[in-house]
């Protein structure tokens, strides 16, 4: 997901949120089953953690981004306005 928001393949990074998704709930239907050995709950953790950061990063590229498209968006409407009023020659 984060080299898909380096990359700026928003749609890459949607199909792949949508996979993530699907699998943080078998992790997390899996921890129903009880306690699970100490290692395999320390490993876990980790991961977990790592997702967190990795999901950090990758919200930022996002923000970015959408900040960038608001700014292009609200630059085009003001150049349609713009026309509107005073025409396009």
């Amino acid at each position: 997901m984060l080299e898909s928001a380096r990359q700026g393949d928003w749609n890459g990074l949607i199909e792949l949120e949508r996979k993530r998704g699907r699998l943080l709930e078998d992790l997390a239907s899996g921890e129903q089953g009880g306690s699970q050995e100490p290692e395999v709950q320390e490993k876990k953790a980790v991961l977990i953690r790592q997702i967190l950061e990795i999901d950090g990063e990758t919200r930022e590229l996002a923000e970015a981004w959408l900040k960038e498209l608001q700014e292009i968006l609200g630059s085009v409407d003001t150049e349609q306005k713009l026309q509107k009023a005073y025409g396009s020659g």
